[in-house]
């Protein structure tokens, strides 16, 4: 709750004595006074009420209601504070204390007690403006309804005085946590159109045309609705390139755009225009706002500083001519940042061009009405509501205005990162997007640790070495969903860019090395708007299968330096949708026709997209880790073609829609040769136990390492001359191959042969025994080949705690559910600092996970912090 002593500050009213005052320079330092104790508001001195102006240079007062304020109250609930606000935007702008009459008071009919306009704004001794204050939310679109059903109280104001040639439903606010006032105007232009006026009159001689012959509320109103189709302007009067006394309500265009200034206000003023359309699908609408996002985006690349922008309401455009406009640019859009070029568009031209080329056997105008109603009242691309008539089509559209006139006047596309409209689209996506099975965004504190602890300075170092004149990281994410991590590699990059003096624009390097794919052409598109709001808009997003090599990513060329993903699991029959080629994955073979696996064939595109030396960091189920069948294959791949650098376990509180427990993996990829060399000598000690004492291996170093690690006797004698002595045989691991060997359906099968029951039990025994050695040397055999693929590797393991709320503090967020508030909290300290336990935003942290980690991929292993 905003207090009225803060906000009074915040309009620049400083204390003297009991009084708070604010000085006006530029009108003979004319003064307001506040007590705020008694909650009262001083607009003049005398505190003179009149009804007709006089010219005494003082704020003119009709009445005090509105110099009354709640001390104790919320600012935001008060209407005189509005009123108080409101004022003091105008003594700034410049206009006379003389021509401001708060609360002027008309007779509204024979008998009647009196109205009060909040605000009238003299021009030239008549009245130019009238403004009508209210709190934001319930109340301001409670008049705002009854303006466009009857003309609410601004119209029985103009009927009391013509002169009037603006009026405004006006209210402000501000903002619970950015302190920003935020303003709302409707403002309704009362000047004739000519032409509007000449094509009325041709229609009916006997209508009223025009505000100049209207002649009481119900005519004004009549010629508002349908001459200006109820049209309401949104910016014109309190900017602050527009001067007092001169409202403009010019076209806008791209050099108008200003930059957004509060996340929290864009948000919550979408979600009032959805609460009070009675909007409740907010999933829909979040597609329908990035719709119209990307519209806005096309249209601000199109467009030079002084051309005018089509992403803007415009006076008297029909709505049909509005959604062909946004038809146009989300076509452009689609073409242009997914690829998509097969999505269907005429332009109303088009259509009539078509149209005449037909002999005219039926009206052109019957077979042009049909093609609208076909484009217009069953598209869905800007429906907010569902649409099937033209009675839908213009409630909705009504709608679709009031979200334009949103964010019609702010600068989206950025060359830089702009950490409000990054915020911004964190709350659309928490509030619109429900997560299902087998799609888990990655919150972004997991996705900040993961790119913190992959440790790109150390990787870039490495590629210097390789591409000194160009030494920049190329990344993927082959599951990139929302963008998250593309996000947060775009930000650690360009911090390395700056650190280093680069001076590469990130226009460029991004369209060349930041990569991500996604099957969910809808979230393709939201991870593009993601990037363009994150001032990283050429990076490249192709919508398409993860696991399908695309000639985009020039892998033939260049692999990838860094992975960062978290792709989809447990995906039931998985085969029947990969759009990938199956001879180009051994695992493939592996896989069941029914298997929901597929996070195992991610694991393997790692190998096949990664550089030697690249890194990747995967989320994965934990059951990778443990899990037998095809985790076993996929396993295999880890051990042989990566370097296992770190673990970090993330518990059940880590994604929103599923509690299953998950790792993350840390990983280095493997020159191919490893595997190659290691399985060689592998081959060479236990076929034929034979060693090269001059190989850069040392085999015979590597047999002892694992023979002194296992603590097994007589060894070598084993791998030699083939024989266990007693002191193996007795050995626990041995015993337990005995027992498992001699059980074997195999063993079973050989006893029932008649060649072996042909032999005498000495031969029958030598025969088994023969046949047991075989097998143990070959298990044998295959645990030192692994056991050489880890030797030396040191793994951090990062483990979460169990309890809720000792996992929360891990990770530093959880997730709201209540009503209205859904999405994300991150958890801070008092400074604004995240607190979770993963990373430290400002560098090298010994009580966060990413520092050993980070360390690790360095091959440093520092003493654990307790």
């Amino acid at each position: 709750m905003k207090k009225p002593l803060s906000y009074i500050e915040k309009l620049g009213f400083k204390q003297a004595g009991k009084y708070h005052i604010k000085t006006y320079p530029q009108h003979d330092n004319y003064e307001i006074k506040i007590d705020i104790k008694a909650g009262k508001i001083f607009y003049r001195n005398d505190g003179l009420t009149t009804i007709e102006r006089r010219k005494d240079g003082k704020i003119q007062l009709g009445d005090t209601t509105s110099s009354h304020f709640k001390p104790g109250q919320d600012v935001n609930t008060q209407e005189s504070l509005v009123v108080l606000e409101a004022v003091d935007a105008l003594l700034e702008k410049g206009y006379e204390p003389q021509d401001i009459h708060i609360e002027r008071r008309w007779k509204v009919g024979h008998g009647a007690s009196g109205g009060k306009a909040d605000i009238n704004i003299y021009k030239n001794d008549k009245t130019f403006i009238i403004i009508e204050c209210k709190t934001a939310g319930k109340e301001f679109e409670k008049e705002k309804k009854r303006m466009l059903t009857n003309g609410g109280q601004l119209f029985t104001y103009l009927n009391e005085d013509a002169n009037a040639r603006y009026l405004v439903l006006y209210a402000s606010y501000i903002e619970e946590d950015d302190d920003e006032i935020i303003r709302e105007n409707l403002i309704v232009k009362i000047i004739d159109n000519p032409e509007k006026v000449k094509l009325c009159k041709e229609k009916d001689k006997e209508a009223v045309c025009s505000y100049k012959e209207a002649r009481n509320k119900d005519e004004f109103f009549q010629v508002w609705k349908n001459l200006y189709d109820a049209y309401f302007y949104r910016y014109g009067i309190f900017e602050e390139d527009v001067n007092a006394y001169s409202v403009e309500l010019k076209p806008l265009k791209k050099k108008d755009l200003k930059p957004l200034n509060t996340s929290k206000g864009l948000f919550n003023r979408f979600a009032e225009i959805l609460r009070h359309n009675n909007i409740s699908d907010n999933a829909n609408a979040f597609n329908k706002m990035l719709s119209l996002i990307l519209c806005k985006i096309v249209d601000e690349s199109e467009k030079r500083d002084d051309d005018v922008l089509d992403f803007q309401i415009i006076e008297g455009l029909p709505n049909e001519k509005i959604i062909d406009k946004f038809q146009r640019l989300y076509k452009d859009g689609m073409a242009k940042y997914l690829g998509i070029r097969d999505f269907v568009y005429h332009s109303d031209e088009e259509i009539e061009s078509r149209i005449k080329d037909f002999p005219k056997r039926t009206p052109l105008e019957e077979i042009l009405q049909f093609f609208k109603d076909i484009k217009y009242y069953t598209d869905k691309t800007f429906a907010f509501k569902e649409i099937y008539n033209k009675k839908l089509f213009e409630e909705n559209a009504a709608i679709l205005k009031e979200v334009v006139e949103l964010l019609q006047f702010y600068k989206f596309k950025n060359t830089r990162k702009n950490q409000i409209l990054g915020d911004f689209f964190e709350l659309l996506l928490n509030h619109g997007v429900k997560q299902s099975e087998g799609q888990f965004f990655t919150p972004l504190p997991v996705a900040k640790f993961m790119v913190l602890a992959t440790d790109f300075e150390s990787l870039q170092a490495e590629k210097e070495q390789i591409d000194k004149d160009y030494p920049m990281l190329k990344t993927l994410d082959y599951a990139c969903g929302a963008g998250h991590f593309l996000i947060e590699a775009i930000d650690k990059q360009e911090e390395i860019n700056r650190k280093k003096n680069l001076g590469l624009d990130v226009d460029i390097w991004t369209k060349q090395y930041i990569f991500g794919i996604e099957k969910d052409y809808r979230l393709a598109r939201t991870a593009k708007i993601a990037c363009f709001l994150n001032g990283d808009g050429e990076a490249n997003i192709i919508y398409g299968d993860g696991l399908k090599k695309y000639p985009e990513l020039d892998e033939d060329y260049q692999k990838f330096d860094v992975i960062l993903t978290n792709p989809p699991y447990s995906v039931k029959q998985f085969k029947n949708y990969v759009d990938a080629n199956p001879d180009d994955y051994e695992l493939f073979n592996f896989i069941s026709e029914k298997a929901s696996e597929i996070e195992v064939l991610f694991i393997e595109r790692a190998k096949q997209a990664l550089r030697y030396g690249g890194r990747i960091a995967i989320i994965l189920p934990s059951s990778i880790l443990s899990n037998t069948g095809i985790y076993t294959k996929a396993r295999e791949i880890i051990l042989k073609y990566f370097e296992l650098k770190a673990i970090t376990e993330l518990g059940n509180k880590t994604f929103i829609a599923t509690g299953t427990n998950t790792v993350v993996l840390f990983l280095q990829r493997r020159d191919n040769k490893y595997p190659i060399d290691y399985q060689r000598v592998a081959n060479e000690l236990f076929d034929d136990y034979r060693f090269y004492d001059n190989d850069y291996i040392k085999s015979r170093e590597l047999l002892k390492a694992f023979i002194d690690y296992r603590q097994l006797p007589d060894y070598h004698d084993f791998l030699k001359n083939n024989t266990i002595s007693k002191n193996l045989e007795k050995t626990e691991i041995f015993e337990t191959y005995k027992d498992w060997f001699y059980d074997t359906t195999q063993v079973k099968n050989i006893r029932k042969k008649k060649f072996f029951k042909d032999k005498t039990p000495e031969e029958q025994e030598k025969y088994l025994f023969e046949k047991y050695l075989e097998a143990v040397k070959q298990i044998e055999k295959e645990k030192f080949y692994y056991f050489l693929l880890t030797y030396r590797q040191k793994t951090i393991i990062v483990k979460s705690p169990t309890a809720t709320a000792e996992q929360k503090a891990f990770l530093g967020y959880e997730f709201n559910k209540k009503r209205g508030f859904e999405g994300i909290e991150i958890y801070t300290d008092t400074n604004g600092k995240p607190t979770t336990k993963l990373y430290d935003p400002d560098g090298d942290n010994p009580q966060k996970a990413d520092y050993y980690i980070r360390k690790a991929f360095r091959n440093q292993y520092p003493q654990i912090d307790e």
